[in-house]
């Protein structure tokens, strides 16, 4: 009797054997002419290869290899056939850019050929430069990590890329949240944490919003370098560029620098606690009361702010006011779909007010939140009109259905009084006459 343990360890060698068997098949059902003799020895490598970016345009193992692979012998990779052996660490860089730094080749897939210059001048490609083959190369980050090596690069838009932008994140955290690789340099780990937390991460990982902000938005990605503190705002108005010019147009906007005591542009109000913004969370009102006084004490600017911050309040409430506005006809039975573009209105003007507070200027959050106002109003006057026709239309049924209840009341008194009639009647058979 066998034992069913044997069974248990025999199913991984059984499925291993399945796949070579299938995958052999396969190479088996080509023409001998079409077999590769690299397929044939690099079965694992074939496999990650075949979805790949590259193998999509046409490129073989000869094209980064070289060799014969007609030749089914080891021959294949003699050096008359100009074989080339798996490229070190130090070699890879030169390797991508002898294509990727061709404009003729890049030219029919409309890619840039400057990645390979960027690099150069890159934190990592320093590093690299002067001999540290710990610092990240081009497989370290466009290999999905499917197989031991560089043969599965994804393109940027596949989900399952490891530079598509909901994965960009994992993708430097691989090194950056390390901290034994990390230790050598000095430099924290803490980055992907905070991130994941923050608007950004929240928006990219969870929201499933991939235009917002990841690593490369800020630091680039194959010139990545740390953004110095005195082009932050710079940085940020890549994407908030609205923001950017109303800082710039300011009182914080003729501020400079970053060292202590001084004004950090954006981060001082959005990213001072991790101190490199990669932690910025949701915006809100509140923060003007949290934000503000790290550098003003009881003065003028410190009065700006809370005004600033009480329209802001002002903005948020009456959007509140007018979704319950929306709330309380959904309730009453009114078709309200029509409502929609008032809260949309609404909302985008909430946000504006927002935006107008880096302006600094109390009537530039004013405008906007008169507006949220404006439509709350308009909301509750509508309901209001609607209810008001509701209640009198209510009113002017009540003597109808008085008029009803009592013709009813008739009817049935009627048929009563019909009904004693004739069960009083004489039945027509009078009683019999003596004599």
């Amino acid at each position: 009797m066998s034992h069913p343990r044997r069974h248990v360890r025999a199913r991984p060698v059984l499925a291993l054997a399945a796949a070579m068997v299938l995958s052999g098949a396969r190479l088996l059902a080509q023409p001998i002419a079409d077999q590769s003799s690299c397929e044939v020895c690099h079965a694992d490598e074939r496999v990650a290869y075949e979805d790949s970016a590259h193998a999509k345009t046409g490129m073989t193992c000869v094209d980064c290899h070289g060799g014969d692979p007609k030749d089914m012998h080891e021959t294949a990779m003699a050096p008359r056939t100009g074989f080339r052996p798996a490229p070190t660490r130090e070699e890879i860089p030169q390797v991508c850019a002898s294509c990727h730094a061709d404009r003729e080749r890049m030219r029919p897939y409309g890619l840039p050929t400057s990645q390979f210059e960027d690099y150069q001048t890159s934190m990592h490609g320093q590093r690299h430069n002067q001999g540290d083959m710990t610092a990240a190369i081009c497989v370290d980050c466009h290999a999905s990590g499917r197989e031991k090596g560089m043969h599965d690069i994804l393109p940027v838009s596949d989900t399952r890329a490891s530079v598509h932008p909901r994965n960009v994140p994992g993708t430097c955290g691989r090194c950056h949240a390390d901290s034994a690789k990390m230790k050598s340099y000095g430099i924290p780990t803490d980055q992907l944490d905070l991130y994941k937390g923050s608007v950004h991460g929240q928006a990219l990982l969870v929201g499933g919003n991939d235009a917002a902000a990841n690593c490369v938005s800020c630091h680039g990605s194959h010139g990545a370098l740390p953004p110095g503190i005195a082009h932050i705002d710079e940085v940020c108005g890549r994407c908030h560029q609205r923001e950017h010019d109303l800082v710039k147009g300011s009182v914080h906007g003729g501020l400079s620098g970053g060292g202590d005591g001084q004004f950090r542009a954006c981060l001082s109000c959005h990213g001072e606690e991790d101190g490199g913004g990669h932690g910025i969370t949701p915006p809100s009102h509140e923060m003007l009361s949290l934000t503000c006084v790290k550098c003003h004490t009881e003065d003028s600017a410190l009065a700006q702010g809370t005004e600033v911050q009480a329209l802001l309040a002002v903005a948020q409430q009456a959007l509140e006011g007018a979704r319950a506005q929306a709330e309380r006809g959904k309730a009453l039975g009114f078709h309200v779909a029509a409502w929609d573009d008032v809260i949309k209105n609404a909302l985008t003007e909430t946000v504006q007010s927002r935006i107008a507070q880096h302006s600094l200027l109390p009537h530039d959050v004013d405008e906007h939140s008169q507006a949220v106002e404006s439509d709350r109003d308009t909301l509750k006057d509508e309901v209001d009109r609607r209810l008001k026709i509701v209640t009198v239309r209510r009113a002017a049924l009540v003597p109808v259905w008085i008029f009803v209840a009592w013709t009813i009341s008739m009817l049935y008194w009627k048929r009563h009084r019909a009904m004693r009639l004739l069960h009083d009647a004489p039945t027509g058979h009078g009683e019999a006459v003596e004599g």
